[in-house]
C-alpha cells in the first residue's frame, strides 16, 4: 500500500496519470507498472513494463526518469532496467 501512495504522489506532482488495476497479466512477478511514452514519442517508442520496482531507490529513479520525460525522451535508469519485463504476449508471464 505504501508503494501505491508513492505512485499517487507522482500523479499529484503532475508526473504521471495514474490508473490502477488488480493484475496486468504479470501477477507472478509482483507489482507491475506500465510507463507509456508522452504522446509526442508514441510513434517512435513503446511502453516500458516494470515489475518489482518497489525499493526506495527504484521509486526515486522512476521519479527522476519521469521528470526527464520518460520513454523516448530519457534513457531508462540502470536501477529500473533491472526491473524491465516484456509485456504479456511477448514472452511475459501469463496471468495466474
Amino acid at each position: 500500500m505504501a508503494q501505491l501512495e508513492g505512485y499517487r504522489a507522482l500523479a499529484a506532482d503532475g508526473l504521471v496519470r495514474l490508473s490502477t488495476v488488480d493484475c496486468l497479466d504479470q501477477c507472478g512477478r509482483g507489482d507491475a507498472i506500465v510507463v507509456r511514452p508522452a504522446r509526442a514519442q508514441r510513434r517512435s517508442t513503446g511502453s516500458v513494463w516494470l515489475a518489482g520496482a518497489t525499493a526506495p531507490n527504484a521509486t526515486a529513479a522512476l521519479r527522476g526518469w519521469l521528470a526527464a520525460g520518460g520513454p523516448g525522451a530519457a534513457e531508462l535508469p540502470d536501477v529500473l532496467a533491472t526491473h524491465a519485463v516484456p509485456p504479456p504476449g511477448n514472452g511475459g508471464l501469463a496471468a495466474g
